[in-house]
């Protein structure tokens, strides 16, 4: 197996780190740890200098590329080299994972092929104790996880963990998976039931020292870099929702409802593939008339179900139309978003 550690300006931690994998008696267990250095610059090479002194190898990116580029540099190295075997085990390099949690990680890629694997970090403090967490990284991880959730249908309990483990058949397809930074993980997250790599958590230790400043997440900026993919679905369908809200209450004054509702969903729906295949999901590789004939069968079934759920709030539950119109959508924006993932922008 593999142990992958992406670094960018890193602090002795990593050494201390790799020391500490090192008495995990790795030549037995027929691992090794490929470090990558993501341009940290002349500052940080005497941590690299020593990171070889213990006969580890160390790729170097002469500029900062990001996390997800290291990571991919990482999995390209391992793929095409004899000198690495999978699984692979991803582990930030800032003292966060301890080795028992790695190589448990590692255990469960091993024993569970094909699968995503989590460390997960308790973001809940146990009774008497105090958080462990920091409160940024408690609400960020709140904020990504509600809209993963949202947005999948899946629970993922930390999807901001680097502690990952991946199975060899799993490398062409990270390295196929966008995002060159943080939000590489979160769209990793997103592709992975689409690519037909279920997720496994395991339980780790949660490790946060208050004097740690080796870490470059952003709370702020990185969060809505994360859940950039899934915001820009949001915004997409919000803009889509306004056309088709506007044009039923509209044609509704001078046509039946089931007009109404077909041709405000037509002008809609044609506006909101347009942004779904060019602006949020990037599927500019596969011909448009795939996946125009996939949308075309959805937005049929979703003028449908529109109809019935706006018949049955307002003519049968008398909700009226203004109130009952967001209700439906919000229940068929669910559902569109998992079928356009799943079935359509994949």
């Amino acid at each position: 197996m593999t142990i992958l550690i992406p670094a960018y300006e890193p602090n002795e931690k990593l050494i201390a780190l790799i020391k500490d994998l090192k008495n995990e008696d790795l030549e037995e267990k027929n691992c090794r740890i490929l470090v990558v250095n993501d341009g940290s610059g002349e500052k940080y090479e005497h941590i690299f200098d020593k990171v070889r002194e213990e006969n580890i190898e160390v790729l170097v990116h002469e500029v900062n590329k990001g996390k997800g580029e290291a990571m991919k540099t990482g999995f390209a190295h391992i793929k095409d080299s004899s000198d690495y075997t999978a699984p692979v085990v991803t582990a930030d390099c800032d003292g966060q994972h301890r080795p028992k949690d790695i190589m448990a990680v590692a255990k469960a890629s091993g024993e569970n092929p094909s699968h995503l694997i989590l460390g997960c970090r308790h973001f809940v403090a146990k009774d008497g104790e105090e958080y462990v967490v920091p409160l940024r990284n408690r609400l960020g991880n709140l904020f990504t996880v509600s809209l993963f959730r949202v947005a999948t249908g899946m629970r993922v309990s930390d999807t901001q963990t680097g502690l990952r483990g991946f199975s060899e058949d799993m490398l062409p397809w990270l390295l196929s998976v966008g995002g060159s930074r943080f939000e590489y993980e979160q769209k990793m997250l997103l592709e992975t039931k689409a690519a037909g790599f279920p997720v496994f958590e395991i339980p780790i230790d949660t490790v946060y020292d208050k004097e740690n400043y080796s870490s470059h997440y952003r709370p702020v900026a990185d969060s809505i870099r994360v859940v950039k993919p899934i915001l820009k679905y949001f915004t997409a369908s919000f803009a889509s929702f306004i056309i088709d809200y506007i044009l039923v209450l509209v044609f509704d004054m001078y046509f039946s409802l089931f007009t109404s509702v077909v041709a405000a969903r037509v002008i809609s729906a044609s506006a909101n593939f347009t942004m779904n295949k060019f602006l949020v999901f990037n599927d500019t590789k596969k011909k448009t008339g795939a996946s125009l004939i996939k949308y075309a069968v959805l937005a049929v079934a979703m003028v449908f179900a529109s109809y019935g759920l706006l018949y049955l709030f307002r003519d049968m539950l008398s909700i009226p139309l203004a109130l009952a119109k967001p209700i439906a959508d919000v229940i068929l924006f669910c559902a569109s978003y998992w079928i356009q993932r799943r079935y359509i922008f994949f």
